[in-house]
């Protein structure tokens, strides 16, 4: 069940990933200053997948576990503060959803 949980949690990842990208393309195009910023939740979303791959195949210790859920809570709250347009909800029902998933991703000897 916990695998399911990473494998969700990959998707969420990307999907966030993708949406992130997106939005911190547009800012860039339309010269904001804070594009550098979405592009750092970015990796953060990137690396999150990395994480759930490594709990499929049961390599992610508690130190990351712990490290990616307190990085995918930040993004949420740092999302609520983006400017509302539609692909913000994407990128935050996206990672709250691998916000979640990494909560019951399986740890290295689980």
């Amino acid at each position: 069940m916990q695998k399911i949980f990473s494998v969700i949690g990959i998707l969420a990842s990307l999907s966030a990933a993708e949406g992130l990208n997106r939005f911190g393309g547009f800012i860039g195009s339309m010269g904001g200053k804070d594009a550098p910023f979405y592009m750092v939740l970015l990796a953060v979303s990137v690396i999150a997948v990395i994480f759930f791959i490594l709990a499929i195949i049961g390599r992610l210790s508690r130190l990351m576990k712990w490290l990616a859920v307190i990085c995918l809570a930040a993004s949420v709250v740092i999302m609520f503060f983006a400017p509302s347009l539609p692909v913000i909800m994407q990128i935050i029902v996206s990672l709250i959803i691998a916000f979640l998933c990494m909560l019951f991703a399986p740890i290295a000897g689980q």
